[in-house]
């Protein structure tokens, strides 16, 4: 009896500490809703800006729980960085929008797994009544940047219904219509990707991005000169683009100068080494795509031995490139490594949630996997 009144007096005593600072977060929430209703951005991003420091902050670098001014329940760490998301779409900085988005989604993904759904439902629409009585263009911020939270969490049919809404409001927003080139490109509807990527060439004609996507699709056409002519302007424009320097070098593979790939390739990595992983993944698949095995093969060769721990999909793009090219020992070692960091490799929604695995491609390492 004793032990149980010990307790509910130690639990009664920490529960006003997660409360209070639960509720704190909450009332900022409300209090930024409201200054956006407003148009007061300056006062809700000075709010957002402490939360964000005090909060998410905290929990990202690890000192969540040392510091008692900094417990919270939880509930609302997601919500700082969906509205800082949403102040800078609404300020014409994606850039910065898109890197709270990836902190809200990596929160929403940890702190609420498969209930992310109501969460981001509420947000719209808390937001949608907000944004009632104001402008087109200013709704068409909101619904952009809505689209960009599911494209971040994966929802490829999400994005694209609210890229349709956010267009059917302001449809000459040059960043919307870049997205929705993307979109289409990811898709595979190469065509209509390359009418909206024209369009915003149309609006911005010394823009990078546009002149990037053109760029690939030529090449995918087999139009080299194309290609190469928008590459190498996309790349004048915008040297230290990742992307760009991607593409630019899947380029030159499907033009079947590999070595010049490859050069292009030892370059972008020394300048950003943190994106390795992602830049050789890439590689693979595109290589793999385009049934260029050789070439992927000299990649795994070099990558294969290594850590292959930031994205589990790299090694499974290893494993299948050995099987392409009949170096079966190695192979099903790499898929065997898979399933044992990744076990969920084996379920259906594999392929779904890694869209760029083409559906022989799968089949392929759903033979290793299995053996």
């Amino acid at each position: 009896m004793k032990i149980w009144v010990v307790l509910i007096i130690i639990i009664t005593s920490l529960t006003p500490c997660w409360a209070d600072n639960d509720e704190i977060v909450a009332e900022n929430i409300n209090r930024v809703r409201a200054c956006i209703k407003k148009n007061d951005l300056p006062k809700a991003k000075k709010i957002l800006a402490s939360d964000f420091d005090k909060y998410v902050k905290a929990y990202y670098s690890g000192n969540f729980y040392n510091n008692k001014e900094t417990v919270i329940g939880f509930y609302n760490l997601e919500d700082i960085c969906l509205y800082s998301g949403l102040i800078s779409f609404i300020e014409g900085d994606y850039k910065k929008g898109g890197e709270y988005i990836e902190a809200a989604v990596g929160l929403i993904n940890i702190l609420w797994g498969k209930s992310w759904h109501d969460t981001l439902n509420n947000f719209i629409e808390d937001n949608e009544r907000i944004f009632s009585k104001k402008s087109n263009s200013m709704k068409a911020r909101l619904y952009h940047m809505v689209s960009t939270v599911y494209r971040a969490i994966g929802e490829e049919k999400n994005e694209l219904k609210y890229l349709k809404k956010a267009y059917g409001l302001n449809s000459n927003n040059f960043e919307l219509i870049v997205s929705l080139g993307q979109h289409y490109f990811l898709a595979g509807e190469l065509e209509t990707s390359q009418k909206y990527f024209l369009k915003a060439l149309t609006l911005n004609p010394n823009d990078a991005q546009p002149l990037s996507g053109i760029a690939i699709i030529a090449g995918i056409k087999g139009d080299s000169e194309k290609a190469f002519k928008s590459i190498e302007k996309a790349a004048k424009i915008d040297p230290n683009n990742l992307e760009i320097r991607i593409n630019h070098a899947l380029i030159l593979y499907m033009d079947d100068r590999s070595g010049e790939a490859e050069k292009l390739n030892a370059e972008t990595i020394r300048k950003f080494p943190d994106n390795k992983d992602h830049l050789e993944r890439v590689s693979l698949y595109f290589l793999l795509d385009q049934k260029k095995y050789r070439e992927a093969y000299e990649i795994v060769k070099k990558i294969s031995g290594k850590e292959l721990t930031s994205h589990n999909v790299l090694t499974a793009l290893v494993a299948i490139t050995y099987a392409f090219n009949r170096d079966e020992s190695r192979a099903k070692l790499m898929a065997k490594r898979m399933v044992t960091e990744y076990p969920d490799c084996k379920k259906d929604e594999f392929l779904k949630d890694n869209w760029f695995l083409r559906r022989d491609i799968y089949k392929k390492f759903k033979e290793l996997i299995s053996q």
